[in-house]
């Protein structure tokens, strides 16, 4: 092929347009599932198109200087039996030309291997699956990511040497009934030909109240594919399990030396069955799995924390620097504590949602003074009297406090949406007197949502009022300049950190 013709011809596709010329010389837009619309906002540091291009030479020089006769074979990294006829410099030029537009860089693969070796981190890294009736949610966030699951089988079929290239793989979906068309053993093949996978995660968005359940005839040959990968990070969020034998199976097959980072989303999950806690114990030989970062969130946390973490001792919790937990009503401090006493070497970043945590225990009491790592604390109450809040010790080595209120018409002996609590927590948290503590945020969200079903009436009416009160209520910290005071508009929740 004519050098210059193909230099234009792969410059058309991401100046003019030119898709379908593309596709129609060398039918590369066979194996794609959908071409997403090009991007119109050009952040490449080439010029403009309208100003000549001066530092690439002509292509006919290129092909004086660089390429060798036809007779002699270029070595190549390549795999297969294919050839380096075009020379490396102008693949490189074209990767930056297009670096905004992986779409086009994709098709270029498709046309030469030789664009493979430059262009790996830029394609096939971070695959995922959604339905083509909701792509349009997902287009922005995931823009040249995005597949069906045959059309992505095919072109695994067609093109073996793009499976290597996969590390990152997900399945995404907003409505139940999409979810459920997934649960096929389609998405299982796929998992199983990606031999260097280390990212997988599924994820039903919006998932508040509403939970997808993992299919029976899916459950079996999921788990095989997941003892056969070395995941470093899993993330499964809401998708529930009819039995909780299928938890088991499931949490088990994931457990290997090189997980770092496990996320659970469920509103089921392990057996309930009230068993005295027993010491956490290192994992059995094999099976370290130490755990770098831990989130848990659902009504099923309390007996999932128990069981995986108590009862089997599959994960090693001691290096966990990054920590999320979303309290259910039958979790109990001592097994919250018991979990953070684990981590007091290693603990960097704690998050904790106790808004829908209701109070049986009249004494209760985290300790978070041995947590000499502990940097910052983002914690979700319903008023700064909680609880939660007010009775736990917080560590010497705390720089960052982040208080985040939600309205909770559950507990109206809070005071919920009140002033008046905030300058009572100011002095509370001037007694503690914490020598490296550089910044208190405070949030409040400023509209009602399907995340707080009961907080819709008591929101204030004028949210920049309520942020000058609170201002205004907290002098001690004020004063020394480290109050930071926000409204905003989505509350943060961690089962929706993945939306």
């Amino acid at each position: 092929m004519n050098l210059t013709f193909f230099f234009f011809l792969l410059l058309s596709v991401r100046l003019f347009g030119g898709h379908r010329l593309v596709d129609a010389c060398f039918g590369a837009g066979a194996g794609i599932p959908y071409a997403l619309p090009r991007t119109t906002e050009f952040k490449s540091r080439t010029p403009p198109v309208t100003t000549p291009v001066k530092s690439i030479p002509p292509a006919t020089t290129l092909v004086k200087r660089r390429i060798p006769p036809a007779t002699s074979p270029v070595k190549s990294s390549v795999p297969g039996n294919s050839r380096l006829f075009i020379p490396q410099e102008l693949i490189e030029y074209i990767i930056d030309f297009l670096h905004d537009d992986i779409p086009t860089i994709r098709r270029c693969s498709l046309v030469s291997c030789a664009f493979l070796p430059r262009s790996r981190y830029h394609i096939y890294y971070n695959v995922f699956i959604v339905h083509t009736a909701e792509l349009h949610l997902f287009r922005k966030q995931y823009a040249g990511q995005l597949y069906r699951s045959k059309k992505l089988l095919g072109l695994l079929a067609r093109r073996p040497h793009i499976a290597r290239l996969v590390t990152r793989f997900g399945m995404h979906a907003m409505s139940a009934p999409l979810f459920y068309e997934f649960m096929d053993t389609s998405f299982v093949s796929i998992i199983s030909s990606l031999p260097n996978l280390s990212h997988l995660e599924f994820v039903a968005h919006r998932n508040q109240g509403f939970w997808k359940e993992l299919s029976i005839t899916t459950h079996k040959p999921f788990v095989t594919a997941l003892r056969s990968c070395s995941l470093k990070t899993f993330i499964f969020s809401g998708i529930s399990f009819q039995m909780p034998r299928r938890f088991d199976d499931v949490f088990t097959a994931v457990a290997n030396p090189a997980l770092k980072h496990l996320s659970l989303a469920c509103d089921s999950g392990a057996d309930d069955t009230c068993r005295p806690f027993a010491p956490i114990l290192p994992p059995p030989d094999g099976l370290p799995a130490l755990l770098q970062s831990l989130s848990i969130c659902g009504a099923a946390t309390a007996r999932n924390i128990k069981w995986l973490f108590l009862n089997q001792s599959l994960y090693n919790i001691r290096g966990i620097r990054r920590l999320s937990l979303q309290l259910c009503n039958k979790a109990t401090s001592s097994l919250i504590q018991r979990l953070l006493d684990e981590t007091q070497a290693t603990l960097e970043d704690f998050t904790l949602d106790g808004s829908a945590w209701s109070w049986a225990e009249p004494l209760v009491r985290l300790d978070l003074s041995r947590h000499r790592q502990l940097s910052s604390f983002f914690i979700i109450v319903s008023s700064p009297l909680d609880p939660l809040l007010s009775r736990t010790r917080l560590s010497p080595a705390l720089r960052i406090l982040t208080v985040e209120q939600a309205c909770d018409k559950r507990k109206p002996f809070l005071v919920p949406c009140s002033v008046n609590p905030w300058g009572r927590f100011d002095a509370h948290l001037d007694k503690l007197k914490l020598p490296v503590l550089r910044n208190v945020h405070l949030r409040l969200h400023s509209r009602s949502h399907d995340l707080c079903f009961n907080c819709g009436h008591e929101l204030p009416k004028d949210p920049d009022a309520w942020k000058r009160e609170v201002e205004e209520s907290m002098p001690l910290h004020r004063e020394k300049g480290i109050l930071e005071v926000e409204v905003v508009k989505q509350r943060y929740c961690i089962s929706r950190a993945f939306d």
